[in-house]
Order: structure tokens, then C-alpha cells, then sequence
């Protein structure tokens, strides 16, 4: 994977290209997203996770609250700049970024995401414009003074929308953060509502909002892969490591648009059914149900379902790369 580190009308820019990229994925990132090496691990899991190519360009938001906020919240800081720049973040991205990305990598679909603030500005950025195809939103800051009124009086615009949070977000002792839980699934319920059940998804992760921020802006930005074999015949093959498929809809979604791929690897660790969220442990069922309507579809010799030993979190690169590793050789097969 090629990195560059560019400077933009002073704000510093690191990009993380594949050969052959088919994607724009741009997020704003701060301080902790570059601790520990958070952004070339989460652009070398969304490598792993997904079957795209892809260029992901993170901007530096120095003054995090400062870049993204729509509008003004002490809850967030008494800072009285806060709330005055999120639009001119957003004209960096689109007369400033995005110019310089087309002309280095060429014109493709624009996926805008981010954690925490920079999810929340993400969502608010798609219902000011159309460039952006989806939005990748991990643990948005949804919780804002706000935010539930101008999300029902500014539509999306972006056609796809994927939400995460912390099962433990919303058990915070802060009293305005933990009102996260029930504002996140308001916003995905008005996102079924503008988009349908199948072009959003909540996924809920493990634990509350700091931890393992590359992996879940990671998952957010390679949630197209399994949707999107069932939109296009452009992928032979489909490596789908225990792949979100207890999200609402995803049965009737699968039944109702045949796999358009000629192979399908299927995984899940033999824990992850037995967890204890009610939601979350339905995916042995759902995944068994999507292996056989596989079989129903491409045939017994085209699919595959595999099981690892341990729960959902463990072994993610080697998981991913024997799900390649199969498809590769099965297609190969003929």
C-alpha cells in the first residue's frame, strides 16, 4: 500500500492507496486516531476486509472541536469558536481535497466516515451535499444539543449509511453522553425510513467509546463488501469473514437480491452465538441461513462456511486472509 503525507492549504493530509483503487474514503483525523499507529492499522484492515481498492485520505482537524462542530455545545466545549468551522472543513473537502485526490487518483465514488466527532460530522456533511456516496459513521457524538432536529429537517443525501456503537456507551456516568444509545437508534431508524433496511446498518461493538477505534472505523468503511456482491456481478467472489448479518433487514434483503458473485466463503467463531447481547447472538442462525441460500443459489461446491474457534474479536487477519485464500482458489477451480 502506497502512503504519501501531503500538505493542503496547510492542513496535513496522509493518504493510504491500494493498486487499483475504486474508492475515495475521507475522514477528518485528530491526535488519538495517530496514536499507536491507529491510521495505517485501520487502513490495512479496511485492505483485509474488503475487496475494493481504495484511497483513504485523512486530514488533520488539529482543534478537533473546533473543525467539526455544526453548532455550538458547552457539553462539548465553552470554547466560543466551537460551532463556527465545521462548514469551512467542509469546503477544504470539497474544493480543496477532493480536487487534489481526483487529480492524483482519477474520478470515483466518495465514501466520507470518521469516530466520535468526526462521525458526527461525517452524517451532518452528507445532509449538506451530495458528493458522498455513503458514510461510514463509528460511535457518532450523536448526543449533541440538536442533533435529533436537524437530522429530521435535513435528509440525507448520501444513498448508503453505516452506524456502530459501544455496547457500554450509553452506561457512561456523564448524563448528556449516555443519552448516545437511544439517539443512535433514532438516527438509523430515520435512516430506514429515508434510505430503506437494506442501505443502512447498526452494528454494536464490544465495550464503550475509546477502544479499538481502528478496527470499528475500519468495519464502518468495509461494510459495502458483502452488500454489494448482491448489486453487481463485477466481483467473482465474495471472502466474507464473520460477516454483520444479524442487522435488521439482511434476511429479507438476501431472499429478495440473488448473489451476483460465482463464490462465497462464509466464517463465524463458534463463541460468537453465545454472547450476551440478545441481538448479537442471533448470527449463528443468520449466518447458517445465508450459507444455505448459497448452496440454494451457486450449488454445494460454490460456498463454503467455516468455523474458527473463539467469538467475534480474535484472529481477525488470519480469518480474513484464509477467506481470500479460498475464494482465490475456488474460483481457480472453474
Amino acid at each position: 500500500m502506497q502512503t504519501i503525507q501531503q500538505t493542503i492549504d496547510s492542513t496535513p493530509v496522509r493518504t493510504f492507496a491500494t493498486e487499483q483503487p475504486e474508492y475515495l474514503l475521507i475522514q477528518p483525523s485528530a491526535r488519538h486516531e495517530l496514536k499507536n499507529d491507529g491510521l495505517n492499522r485501520e487502513a490495512e484492515l479496511i485492505a483485509q476486509a474488503s475487496t475494493r481498492g481504495f484511497v483513504l485520505a485523512a486530514f488533520d482537524t488539529c482543534q478537533w472541536a473546533r473543525a467539526l462542530m455544526p453548532w455550538h455545545d458547552d457539553a462539548v466545549s465553552v470554547d466560543c469558536e466551537v460551532g463556527l468551522h465545521a462548514r469551512h472543513t467542509l469546503c477544504f473537502v470539497l474544493h480543496r481535497l477532493l480536487p487534489w485526490l481526483e487529480h492524483s487518483y482519477g474520478r470515483m465514488p466518495c465514501i466520507v466516515g470518521g469516530y466520535s466527532l468526526g462521525a458526527m460530522w461525517a452524517l451532518w456533511a452528507a445532509c449538506q451535499t451530495g458528493k458522498f456516496g455513503a458514510v461510514a459513521a463509528a460511535s457518532p457524538s450523536l448526543w449533541i444539543d440538536g442533533w435529533s432536529i436537524y437530522a429530521q429537517a435535513n435528509p440525507i443525501m448520501a444513498q448508503s449509511v453505516y452506524l456502530s456503537l459501544g455496547d457500554r456507551e450509553e452506561h457512561c456516568r456523564n448524563q448528556r453522553m449516555r443519552l448516545i444509545g437511544d439517539s443512535v437508534r433514532r438516527q438509523h431508524l430515520l435512516m430506514q425510513m429515508q434510505l430503506g433496511n437494506h442501505r443502512t446498518t447498526l452494528e454494536w461493538n464490544h465495550g464503550g467509546h475509546f477502544g479499538d477505534e481502528p478496527q470499528r472505523t475500519a468495519r464502518a468503511f468495509a461494510w459495502w463488501a458483502l452488500w454489494a456482491a448482491c448489486q453487481t456481478g463485477k466481483f467473482g467472489a465474495v471472502a466474507a469473514a464473520s460477516p454483520s448479518l444479524w442487522i435488521d433487514g439482511w434476511s429479507i434483503y438476501a431472499q429478495a437480491n440473488p448473489i451476483m458473485a460465482q463464490s462465497v466463503y462464509l466464517s463465524l467463531g463458534d463463541r460468537e452465538e453465545h454472547c450476551r447481547n440478545q441481538r448479537m447472538r442471533l448470527i449463528g442462525d443468520s449466518v447458517r441461513r445465508q450459507h444455505l441460500l448459497m448452496q440454494m443459489q451457486l450449488g454445494n461446491h460454490r460456498t463454503t462456511l467455516e468455523w474458527n474457534h473463539g467469538g467475534h474479536f480474535g484472529d481477525e487477519p488470519q480469518r480474513t486472509a484464509r477467506a481470500f485464500a479460498w475464494c482465490m482458489d475456488n474460483l481457480q477451480q472453474g
